[in-house]
């Protein structure tokens, strides 16, 4: 039997181009902080117990079609997913979860966020076409600063969005106008649409 307690210490991991097509952290419940990038026939990710981890950045596996999320993700701070192939994304209970980011995520239809994720600052959803509508408990999100919609399928905002004060909202032209936004609608320098609730 292998000895897996080095695994056991391990706090940092990072994955490049490796050709493993599943990864079970339950060996590594220490870990801080993950990193899988250019992982081409990763698949299936599972995460059993990690209650220290803080940040996860999955970025261009893009074969990823299952991320087992914990239960309880009590220290995860950051978790940014780009180019990977899930359908749903159902957040545990993260109450110190910061940042959000799914990018470029073309198959994601679904997405949970727990009214639990109080200290959230900054949600992404660009380029995740399929997402047709936000959840409604982001009207619960008070500390969210940063909402941005760009490259989405989401025609309407819930009204309980306009509960959150000092939002920045980043998205089309068309959307922000829909709900009612014409004056105060700006233009960057990229040609991206936002506003201010």
């Amino acid at each position: 039997m292998k000895d897996v307690s080095p695994l056991l210490k391990l706090r940092f991991l990072k994955f490049t181009l490796t050709t493993f097509r599943t990864l079970d952290l339950s060996v590594a419940p220490n870990l801080e902080k993950l990193i899988l990038h250019y992982c081409p026939n990763l698949v299936e990710v599972h995460f059993q117990v990690t209650p220290n981890l803080k940040e996860l950045l999955i970025n261009y596996c893009d074969r990823l079609e299952k991320l087992h999320m914990p239960a309880e993700s009590p220290k995860l701070i950051s978790l940014d997913l780009n180019n990977v192939k899930l359908r749903t994304l159902h957040l545990g209970v993260t109450p110190n979860l910061e940042t959000l980011r799914v990018r470029d995520c073309a198959n994601l239809v679904e997405l949970q966020i727990p009214a639990e994720c109080l200290k959230l600052v900054n949600l992404d959803l660009s380029n995740c076409i399929q997402v047709a509508e936000l959840p409604v408990e982001i009207g619960r999100l008070e500390c969210l600063k940063m909402l941005h919609i760009t490259g989405t399928g989401i025609s309407h905002l819930p009204e309980s969005i306009f509960r959150v004060k000092g939002l920045l909202i980043v998205g089309s032209r068309r959307l922000l106008e829909s709900c009612g936004f014409t004056s105060e609608i700006k233009t960057s320098d990229n040609k991206t649409f936002y506003c201010y609730i």
